[in-house]
Formats: structure tokens, C-alpha cells, sequence
């Protein structure tokens, strides 16, 4: 974890894990994150995305480089650094907060609705014919 981006992605591992394995679990921790996580993961494939998960972030753009190149090392960088921005004011009055719906209705303000703008501009540049 550490960013919104690696944290959407640990629960995607998490989850994909878990149901590999029949493990019950409760899967709705960053239910935002995961799908953003997902959305990548069909651009650069299950298995360098199960690779990238313990890569260590200062290495993961040089990975995806390697890995795919420079476009979606970019992309993943973007990805990232616009949702730390969108998420930046809800990182910062979490701590204010304890009562669970508050926090709850505190998580719904967050709008990742550029980085699925930056996603939907990448698949048409790179699919499209």
C-alpha cells in the first residue's frame, strides 16, 4: 500500500486471492481504488500485475518500462499521482474523523472521474484502429 493507486491493488490481489482459494472475506475496503486497479490490470495484464504488486514503488516505473514501455509507465504514473491528488483531502481529514459513517460519507466526496478520463484516453489512442 502507500498510495491510493498500490492500496486499490492490494485489495485486488487480496480479493482475487481470496476467492482462488474459497476464502470468505470482506471485500468492500477501497472499493474505488479496485476499480481503477481492475481497469489497469486489463491494459497491462494479470500477470505483470501480479509481478508489479511486489515491486517496490520507487522501482515499479522502471518495471513497467521493461515490462511493456515507456506509454504505460507513463500511464501508471499518472494514474497514480491523479489519485493522490483526487484523494488528497479525504487522506487529510480522515484522521479528524472517527465515527464510521462519517468517514464513510467523507470516502464518497472522492472523484476519480479524471483518472478514469486519463484510462478511457489511453484505450482510445492505443485500441482503437
Amino acid at each position: 500500500g502507500g498510495t491510493p493507486l498500490e492500496e486499490g491493488i492490494n485489495e485486488l490481489k487480496t480479493r482475487e486471492l481470496a476467492q482462488k482459494n474459497n476464502i470468505k472475506i470482506a471485500a468492500y475496503g477501497y472499493s474505488k481504488e479496485v476499480e481503477i486497479a481492475k481497469r489497469l490490470q486489463q491494459i497491462i495484464g494479470k500477470e505483470v500485475m501480479d509481478e508489479l504488486t511486489f515491486v517496490s514503488s520507487h522501482e515499479r516505473k522502471n518495471f513497467l518500462t521493461d515490462k511493456l514501455g515507456d506509454r504505460e509507465a507513463e500511464l501508471y504514473e499518472l494514474i497514480s499521482s491523479k489519485m493522490i491528488e483526487k484523494s488528497a483531502s479525504y487522506f487529510d481529514k480522515l484522521s479528524q474523523v472517527n465515527d464510521p459513517f462519517e468517514k464513510a460519507k467523507l470516502y464518497e466526496s472522492v472523484d476519480y472521474g479524471e483518472v478514469y478520463q486519463i484510462i478511457d484516453n489511453y484505450k482510445r489512442r492505443n485500441y482503437s484502429h
